[in-house]
């Protein structure tokens, strides 16, 4: 739970310096995989997914 609030405060923080709003979700995200020790080989699958999906909509 720590590692959570830890991240939502870097979240809160590098928004409020003015950071890019991805980067500061990347910031977020990497906190949570590096303190929390998950395996991050699920974030590249599921960033695909998400990146088509917005070009999808984009195109329409």
């Amino acid at each position: 739970m720590s590692t959570v609030l830890i991240s939502i405060a870097i979240l809160v923080v590098v928004l409020i310096i003015g950071v890019p709003i991805p980067f500061a979700f990347l910031a977020s995200t990497l906190t949570i995989i590096m303190l929390g020790g998950y395996d991050y080989s699920f974030l590249v699958p599921y960033g695909y997914t998400e990146a088509g999906s917005i070009i999808i909509v984009a195109v329409l």
